[in-house]
């Protein structure tokens, strides 16, 4: 009797394409028109800390998701 293969989402490539998206996201708000700020290197680093986690954990909630809705 032939094995059926349960596929999982590979959870580090949707974490890492999540935190990618949110660092993109802190480059354009921070580069942008509007950031009026002295300092643009810190905010870089402050909005890619936050933003890129934010894009981690979203990126692995989707493939939770993805994951229960195969299972």
């Amino acid at each position: 009797m032939p094995e059926t293969r349960r596929r999982l989402p590979r959870y580090p490539a949707f974490l890492v394409s999540g935190a990618a998206v949110g660092l993109v996201a802190a480059l354009v708000l921070a580069l942008g028109p509007g950031a009026g700020v002295d300092d643009r290197a810190r905010l870089i680093a402050y909005l890619g800390a936050l933003l890129g986690g934010i894009g981690a954990l979203l990126g692995g909630l989707v493939a939770v998701l993805i994951e229960a809705r195969r299972g």
